[in-house]
């Protein structure tokens, strides 16, 4: 089995504008994807509990592969062919350092 073959899902990614009034960052995601047709791999890894006012909530986290070279950066809000909505939480690495694949961390857009 390819390494393509692994990346079954496919995301537009949305790139942020970002604008500073008085030192503080404002984030503003464009309508329309600035990148289309993005082969990865986007799993599961594991869930917790984050303590909270009330209670307890549930956060997962999730993991993204790329094709070396993707044209994906940190903040960049991706959506997969599920319409599942998620943030580029670290800038994608290339790991192993064979130039082979990007991996970055991701979190759920709610």
């Amino acid at each position: 089995m390819s390494y393509d073959e692994l990346l079954v899902n496919t995301i537009e990614v949305f790139r942020p504008t970002v604008t500073y009034v008085k030192g503080v960052s404002n984030k503003v995601y464009p309508v329309v994807a600035t990148g289309t047709n993005i082969k990865c791999n986007i799993q599961f890894l594991s869930s917790g509990q984050m303590p909270k006012e009330y209670g307890y909530e549930v956060e997962g986290s999730w993991w993204g592969f790329f094709e070396y070279g993707a044209d994906v950066l940190k903040d960049d809000k991706i959506v997969d062919e599920n319409d599942r909505e998620f943030i580029v939480k670290s800038m994608p690495l290339d790991t192993v350092g064979l130039k082979h694949h990007i991996e970055a961390r991701l979190a759920i857009e709610e």
